[in-house]
């Protein structure tokens, strides 16, 4: 068994105590030619706390850089074509455009399979324009890809979406971040099995891992922005049918707060969500002098891009200013 490498995927995702992680590498690296272990993110601490454990290299997987991702738009745009024909550079550029534009609107890591994913969605979605329900589109698909990955029934992935859901907004309102107490996970687990008569156990093997990161007094969603897409969900579908008024001042506040990320996003995701007019979203906040007067610290390029993006969605509205530039 010398001769062989053992690969360990998800290694930060194991729910094991570090002391018996720290045993079972130790049996691995002493029985086999060497251990590898993926994490989500930097290695974990049990690898340097213990004395008896190897000093362990530590690698960074770097995002795909410009050119190797022009060069995978290049090749998935060449899937089909006969032999010796090539895809012209006025094919790929647009193409690749639009995927940087995802990119950098979602927040996701530029990584191959979520650029084969968008290259996918783009593949479906009508028309040149990449608007922010698109990304809203997407996070459906990756969503729906990973419950598929964790071998979820098909028939269970509206319960699984709509305690995800619940999830994210229950982070909301306790930290106003995509950090969830335990006591709060759980309350949400038995709201489900109380309401829906769902499994625990289930819905817990579903959204830890796939969805949600366990820590030793919280959980914590992997992605921002999915925790984002998921408090809007929660916001239109859930919360404006049990309470109107609690979820109109859900909305004031995020559209009165446009210029801070958290608030811009799901702002744009309950855009996405709801098939109303919302009133509340009026042509202040596409007002480009706010920006100056704000006390906290924005990226201002991103932001009026945000707000441009809402605006759009509602741009039949009336007394709606529908863009807003430099000043």
């Amino acid at each position: 068994m010398s001769r062989f490498r053992v690969i360990v995927d998800d290694f930060d995702e194991c729910p094991l105590p570090d002391g018996v992680k720290e045993v079972i590498i130790k049996t691995l690296c002493e029985n086999y030619h060497s251990c590898i272990l993926l994490s989500f993110s930097n290695a974990p601490s049990v690898l340097f706390t213990s004395g008896e454990l190897p000093n362990p290299i530590v690698f960074l997987i770097n995002p795909i850089t410009d050119a190797k991702l022009y060069t995978l738009v290049q090749k998935w745009l060449s899937i089909g074509l006969p032999a010796g024909e090539y895809v012209t550079e006025d094919r790929v550029l647009p193409v690749f455009e639009k995927i940087q534009l995802v990119f950098e609107q979602t927040g996701l890591d530029k990584a191959p399979h979520t650029a084969a994913t968008f290259l996918q969605f783009i593949d479906t979605v009508t028309g040149s324009d990449i608007s922010f329900s698109s990304y809203a589109a997407c996070y459906e698909m990756l969503i729906g890809a990973r419950l598929a990955q964790a071998n979820i029934s098909i028939q269970a992935h509206d319960e699984a979406r709509n305690f995800l859901a619940l999830v994210a907004y229950r982070s909301y309102a306790e930290s106003g971040s995509a950090c969830l107490s335990r006591a709060a996970f759980e309350e949400s687990l038995a709201h489900f099995e109380e309401q829906f008569l769902s499994s625990k156990a289930a819905l817990r093997k579903m959204a830890v891992g796939p969805f949600l990161i366990e820590n030793e007094d919280f959980y914590q969603f992997h992605e921002e922005y999915l925790w984002y897409f998921l408090c809007a969900r929660y916001a239109v579908k859930s919360l404006q049918v049990q309470d109107q008024a609690k979820y109109v001042e859900f909305v004031r506040n995020c559209t009165a707060n446009i210029f801070q990320r958290k608030f811009a996003n799901i702002a744009i995701f309950i855009a996405y969500f709801s098939n109303d007019k919302l009133p509340f979203i009026n042509a202040k906040i596409g007002d480009s002098e706010n920006i100056d007067n704000l006390e906290v610290a924005i990226d201002r390029d991103s932001y009026i891009r945000s707000v441009n993006a809402l605006l759009r969605t509602h741009r039949n509205w009336p007394d709606t200013q529908w863009s807003i530039g430099y000043v």
